[in-house]
């Protein structure tokens, strides 16, 4: 049994040591920042590696070896230096034309993959990279390193004055062999222009070329319909695509393998699998990657809602369906229809993007109306810590007038929150629910409820698997504190602080006499303070408070239920009127709060715990103008505790909070 009573009663008490003190949880305030994910070579939205950095500007030393994610808001002000096996990330539109327009530095020894970010075009426009400077690859005299365009929906590259547009610099060692490039199916639209006799892909004047690759084995889409490029290839492997124009030719003639592409020297891509194949491959005789001929393949698609079929259509192959062959479908009472998916793959099929490449039948796919789905749990370090739900709410849903989130935890009343209180996020909804420190073991329980008070559908992650409720009865999702512990234990990136917040809480539990299952094997008393760390945090006063007219005592608190408030009292002689005196934090005119019989408390409310060691200035004047000032922060009052050794339990509280505090500073550093 949990004994709560005793906890709220401990909490309230505060602890005499030289200055009035009182205990508080360590919290973080975290920002929500945008979740990217990538796209593919073959299409398919990724998710980024663990340590994928988001940039908001690029170091001048360059890059180093890892992944990037380069935003609108990306701070480039030079040539992008590449060093070791880098990969970017783009996460742009084009509304910062000249972005990259000084090009990218791509030296042999290193290399350069590049994707668009899901749901972004992946812009880029190198314009002036400088004159013997390829746009991506080599500076003057070098060779390129690998270079591996992988996605993209728009890229214009401009090569400097007789260097590649992508490839080596001007006069490039003869004798060293440059990396590769290649450019996948995924890249839907590329210009690459080259001046003053560079090559729009590959050698710049007087250098080496090394291998192109701009194809894979099943698809191509290179260039648009106003692309101007000039490419080097063999002469026997040049090509000619509908969607590339070739420009800036110049003669075959001579001993030199690697010319520009002429109109009359080209290999065709073949119109259904769009490898590429030799001229006289296509001479009416089958493609020799796929066999097609060239005359257009059609497929049949047939609609069903799984027991009557709805239309026949027949689709050239390679194409999307047309939504005017998609017929309108009446779904069963309760139920809208969500999409279509393949019935021999049973897989989804998007309408709108995926090509028909053989017969398929196409299954209506239904579900409910009021539907709520769970699709993410975790934990936001803001004030009192807080559970984050992440969920998607069905239109009708959120239009159900009195729609609501029930959080119950054990031995609390039940909390009702308003569907249409979540914040909203790329689609999803965001509710928080408040846990203080000691109840981190607590489970809560969430359901879902209609605005006649009835369970809808819920559906919730269970491991690593959606659950789907009964109708009527749906199963709530059971959440803690140490759920999330234990799901990040492991996790080198965060592994400190959470070891660090467990014992935090374990060291609040014994303290306050919270609940029959202490975690007391995570209670580490050994905890150092270094002298340094002491001298920094110690409690400074300026002026003597003797000085100030009826100033009596002063004296600080940490409220550990309200959030981390640091409070600083003042009492005042009898007859003393606060209104004849100036109150103030960090020489700012602030309104004190009354919490006593001739008590007054200047309040910093909800501190981060990286900013549990960020000193105030609480001050107060008298008329005459005479100043007293208390100079404190979150871990001055730990530091006196701990000196002070009334209590085990305390010194050990103060400590966990010490610990954390210095976890969380070098996880978030300082964000207030």
């Amino acid at each position: 049994m949990k004994h709560k009573k005793g906890f709220k009663a401990l909490a309230a008490a505060v602890l005499s040591v030289s200055l009035l003190i009182g205990l508080v949880p360590a919290t973080v305030f975290a920002e929500d920042k945008e979740i990217y994910t990538y796209v593919d070579e073959v299409e398919d939205e990724c998710k980024l590696p663990d340590g994928a950095e988001v940039l908001e500007s690029v170091p001048d030393a360059g890059l180093t070896s890892g992944w990037y994610v380069i935003t609108e808001d990306t701070v480039v002000n030079k040539r992008i230096d590449i060093s070791g096996d880098v990969t970017l990330v783009l996460a742009t539109q084009g509304i910062k034309q000249n972005q990259f327009q000084y090009g990218i530095h791509v030296p042999q020894t290193a290399s350069l993959t590049i994707y668009r970010a899901y749901d972004y075009a992946g812009y880029m426009n190198i314009s002036a990279p400088g004159n013997g400077k390829a746009g991506i690859g080599g500076n003057e005299e070098e060779v390129n390193g690998e270079i591996k365009f992988e996605s993209s929906k728009y890229i214009i590259i401009n090569g400097g004055a007789e260097a590649a547009g992508i490839g080596t610099g001007k006069n490039a060692t003869s004798n060293a062999q440059p990396g590769s490039i290649s450019i996948a199916a995924g890249v839907r639209s590329m210009s690459i222009t080259a001046h003053q006799k560079g090559k729009a892909i590959g050698p710049g004047v007087g250098s080496p070329v090394g291998e192109i690759i701009i194809h894979d084995e099943e698809k191509i889409e290179v260039g648009s319909s106003n692309a101007d490029m000039t490419i080097t290839y063999d002469v026997s492997d040049c090509y000619k695509n509908s969607k590339v124009s070739i420009s800036k030719c110049t003669s075959h003639s001579g001993t030199d393998r690697y010319k520009s592409i002429s109109d009359t020297q080209h290999i065709l891509l073949c119109d259904n699998c769009r490898a590429m194949v030799r001229m006289e491959d296509h001479d009416g005789s089958p493609c020799s990657k796929c066999g097609h001929t060239g005359e257009v393949i059609t497929h049949t698609v047939t609609f069903t809602d799984g027991n009557i079929q709805l239309n026949v259509a027949e689709v050239n192959e390679g194409e999307t369906i047309s939504t005017s062959s998609v017929p309108e479908v009446t779904p069963p009472e309760g139920k809208v229809l969500t999409g279509w998916k393949n019935e021999e793959t049973d897989s989804l099929f998007d309408i709108a993007n995926d090509v028909v490449t053989k017969d398929v039948t196409l299954v209506a796919v239904f579900d409910y109306a009021i539907v709520a789905t769970l699709k993410e749990k975790t934990v936001v370090f803001k004030g009192v810590l807080q559970i984050r739900y992440t969920m998607d709410i069905s239109q009708e849903l959120w239009e159900d007038e009195g729609a609501y989130i029930s959080f119950i935890q054990e031995g609390k009343d039940e909390v009702k929150v308003p569907i249409t209180e979540g914040v909203a996020s790329n689609g999803d909804y965001y509710y928080y629910y408040p846990v203080p420190i000691p109840e981190y073991q607590d489970v809560v329980t969430v359901r879902v409820y209609n605005g006649e008070g009835n369970t809808v559908l819920f559906r919730h992650i269970s491991g690593d698997n959606y659950h789907k409720a009964n109708e009527g009865s749906p199963n709530g999702a059971e959440y803690s504190i140490l759920s999330y512990i234990e799901a990040k234990t492991g996790d080198t990136s965060i592994n400190q602080l959470v070891w660090a917040l467990r014992y935090y809480g374990a060291c609040a539990q014994k303290k306050f006499a919270y609940g029959d299952n202490l975690e007391t094997n995570y209670i580490n008393p050994s905890v150092n303070i270094y002298e340094s760390e002491r001298t920094t945090n110690q409690v400074v006063t300026t002026g003597k408070r003797s000085d100030v007219n009826g100033l009596l005592k002063t004296s600080i608190q940490v409220n550990f239920e309200a959030g981390n408030d640091l409070r600083v009292y003042f009492t005042l002689e009898d007859g003393a009127s606060p209104s004849d005196y100036t109150f103030s934090l960090d020489n700012k005119s602030v309104e004190p709060v009354q919490v006593g019989k001739n008590k007054y408390a200047i309040i910093v409310k909800n501190i981060a715990a990286p900013n549990l060691d960020h000193k105030y200035d609480f001050s107060i004047a008298d008329a005459e103008g005479n100043t007293y000032t208390v100079t404190a922060s979150v871990l001055s009052y730990a530091l006196i505790a701990i000196d002070a050794n009334t209590n085990e339990d305390t010194v050990n509280l103060c400590k966990a909070l010490w610990k954390y505090s210095t976890e969380a500073k070098a996880y978030f550093g300082n964000k207030n």
